[in-house]
């Protein structure tokens, strides 16, 4: 990890009896997440209404390094904290130590002496985290992840004195009595609720049940099971302190064309199809930037949809609302609405003899689906389809839509 091992082992012998630590500690490997923080044995939350809506104050991992909200860590030790907003400078002050850091500044002030961070303060949402340095050499604390229990421990050892002896009194008829001192017990903290779920990336497959298609050349065709699918991969990180989502899909319609006469290009005259299969693929790519932690993004979108008939492919940008599963979570669900104002596609010679140009449609995408996760997969159920209305020299409008079902890999 980037703050020094060497020097959070060494706090640790120094306030610890001789013996306890034998070995280098073991810091584990932290995922990149919101971890779950123990604070001398108790949860630490950073309001007490805040527990009963269930957000649970934690410690901050990103990359291999922990940070840890500094007002609410040093409160538990009993210092007190100042914030100027105007330098972005937070003032600690508990007695006989005074320590000072600045968002996006390496270094830390200790009662007046500088100290370098391996990396900045930073802001995430209304608190100011800081690295775990700054604890071990604030207020000789040592920080532990716990992988095995997906906790962040974080212990201040306070040296405790020794109280003096109670007198003895002498007596003739029996020894003097013996104080037993129980041996100090701590209890155990509560369950861990859980938190903000965790970023997650994962790939699915599914296949169309029974797809409908109707468009210029099928007025309402049912598809076969099995030649309609699509492939799904999504994933989350964050940016500039920002939750991202990145998701891509493709997807594939097939379904037949009886011979007869179809709506050509224009709208303004038909002609004769023999009998074929039809098919559609879409591409569609999303960027989105977080709305919930429970996983709610408006995205922007990128569709290109194709065909093996010789109607021009159309392309467009769209924006939309896209809430992505909670994988871990055993159930859990998905959903999605896109709108694409203008799809477009040049449409030649070749196809459009009597009216070339653009040919356009408005777009809306939709779908909605639920999650059972087992393991490193889960399996997933919906429904899914479009509906574009036609603009610019398009024939008719069309729609594609179907129930899914498919297997996915939660990475």
């Amino acid at each position: 990890m980037r703050f020094s091992l060497a020097a959070i082992t060494a706090t640790v012998l120094s306030v610890l009896p001789l013996g306890t630590y034998a070995q280098t500690l073991n810091f584990g490997t932290p995922p990149s997440s919101r971890i779950p923080i123990l604070f001398n044995d108790h949860h630490v939350y950073a309001k007490p209404d805040e527990l009963r809506r269930g957000r649970l104050l934690a410690a901050l991992v990103r990359g291999d390094t922990i940070f840890v909200p500094l007002r609410s860590m040093f409160e538990q030790a009993g210092a007190t904290v100042t914030y100027d907003r105007l330098s972005r400078t937070t003032t600690l002050r508990k007695p006989g130590i005074i320590v000072e850091v600045t968002v996006g500044l390496p270094e830390v002030r200790i009662n007046g002496e500088v100290r370098p961070l391996d990396v900045p303060p930073i802001a995430y949402g209304d608190e100011v985290l800081v690295p775990v340095r700054v604890l071990a050499e604030a207020l000789g604390a040592y920080v532990e992840y716990k992988p095995d229990l997906r906790v962040v421990v974080v212990r201040v050892v306070v040296a405790q004195s020794t109280p003096p002896p109670a007198p003895v009194q002498l007596q003739l008829s029996s020894p003097a009595p013996v104080a037993i001192v129980p041996r100090p017990t701590v209890p155990p903290g509560p369950p861990i609720p859980e938190g903000t779920p965790e970023p997650e990336t994962y790939l699915v497959g599914d296949v169309t049940i029974a797809p409908k298609v109707a468009n210029a050349l099928s007025p309402d065709e049912t598809g076969a099971t099995g030649q309609s699918f699509d492939v799904r991969a999504a994933s989350e990180f964050s940016l500039l302190d920002v939750p991202l989502e990145l998701d891509a899909e493709y997807a594939r319609d097939v379904y037949p064309h009886p011979s007869g006469f179809v709506t050509a290009l224009g709208g303004n005259s038909s002609a004769f199809v023999p009998a074929f299969d039809a098919r559609d693929s879409e591409i569609d790519v999303h960027l989105g930037a977080q709305l919930s932690p429970q996983k709610v993004y408006f995205s922007v979108g990128y569709l290109s949809l194709a065909n093996n008939y010789g109607y021009p492919a159309i392309r467009g940008l769209g924006v939309g609302l896209l809430k992505l599963p909670i994988l871990s979570n055993r159930l859990s669900y998905d959903a999605g609405v896109f709108y694409y104002p203008n799809i477009t596609g040049f449409c030649g010679l070749a196809a459009c003899p009597t009216a070339m140009g653009d040919v356009s449609y408005g777009l809306l995408t939709y779908s909605a689906g639920a999650t059972y996760a087992f393991g490193p997969f889960f399996i997933e159920t919906g429904y899914r389809g479009d509906r574009g209305t036609r603009k610019s020299i398009a024939p008719v409008g069309f729609t594609h839509d179907g129930p899914f079902a498919g297997l996915g890999l939660h990475l």
